[in-house]
């Protein structure tokens, strides 16, 4: 199996922004996507103010939450966004539709050797592979929110 280097989270919102912010604390190189710019605006916000809370309280220092930005970027477009990706997240909507057609875009554009992972919760992980073509590589993975609780 590759080794896994790049991450990319679709969904900017609080829990994907969570689970961003997350794997560039572990030393992924972390490529954030979602439908619009406004979105990951507030999801850089997310980040950027827990960070901030961080240095505040000592436990991160101001150069290492600058290192920790340097670790994300925050993209539209679904092809630039897994083009290097050996892993993605997906939080979910709560509905399959859109679930089942994120899996599918996905796996026609990410490597091939990509894992895609999506936040279960209510949803049949069954159901959301088969929006793929390849749902071998479909994992369920699930948060408790807040993710790094």
């Amino acid at each position: 199996m590759k080794e896994v280097k790049n991450i990319t989270v679709l969904g900017a919102g609080a829990m994907g922004a969570t689970i961003a912010a997350i794997a560039a604390e572990a030393g992924y190189k972390v490529t954030i996507r979602d439908v619009d710019n406004k979105f990951l605006d507030k999801g850089r916000q997310v980040i950027t103010e827990g960070w901030d809370k961080r240095v505040k309280r000592g436990e991160i220092t101001a150069e290492a939450k600058n290192e920790l930005m340097g670790r994300l970027s925050f993209v539209v477009d679904t092809k630039e966004a897994v083009k290097n990706a050996d892993m993605g997240d997906r939080g979910h909507t709560g509905d399959h539709g859109p679930e089942e057609k994120v899996a599918k875009e996905v796996s026609e554009l990410a490597p091939d050797d990509m894992i895609y992972a999506t936040n279960t919760s209510s949803l049949s992980i069954t159901e959301i592979r088969c929006g793929g073509e390849t749902p071998e590589r479909v994992v369920g993975a699930h948060y408790f929110n807040p993710p790094a609780v």
